[in-house]
Order: structure tokens, then C-alpha cells, then sequence
């Protein structure tokens, strides 16, 4: 699912939207961050996503999934979250 894309103009759930597929179970991993003007603290639709995700889901350790040790993110400040 596309969360603002490399540009940030891709359509982004909204944070009611998101939450609904998080309760429905169709959702179960948000990878925030990054590159982009939609990527973190950005205006796009990731502005109020980001931060809900952060305080209401787990953070999977870069190791889990084989993501660089060194910087202790997937890379370019991107962040893995379990959610649900």
C-alpha cells in the first residue's frame, strides 16, 4: 500500500482509514520514514499517520529484518513498526 510514495503525491490512507485495516486485520506492518515530501514530519497525508503509528505499535528491530546495524534503520530514516 502505497503511503505517499517516493514524491509523496500517491493517495495515503487516512489515520481512520489505517486504523481500519490494523482492527480488520488487513494490515499488520507500517514501514514510516524516508525520503520524499510525504516521508516524516512531512504535510502529506503520512503527518498525522506517522506519529499515531509510532505511539501505537511495536517496533520490529532492524536485525529482524536484516537492515543495516550501522545506522539501526531499513535506511534513509525509514522505520518498521508491528501493528495489531
Amino acid at each position: 500500500m502505497a503511503m505517499g510514495g517516493f514524491t509523496g503525491n500517491d493517495p495515503t490512507p487516512t489515520l481512520a482509514q489505517l486504523q481500519q485495516y490494523i482492527r480488520q486485520g488487513q494490515l499488520h506492518y507500517v514501514l514510516i520514514g524516508g525520503g520524499g515530501t510525504g516521508g516524516r514530519g512531512g504535510t502529506g497525508g503520512t503527518a498525522l499517520v506517522d506519529p499515531w503509528v509510532e505511539q501505537n505499535c511495536t517496533a520490529v528491530s532492524p536485525s529482524a529484518y536484516a537492515a543495516s546495524s550501522a545506522t539501526g534503520t531499513a535506511g534513509g530514516g525509514q522505520d518498521l513498526y508491528r501493528c495489531g
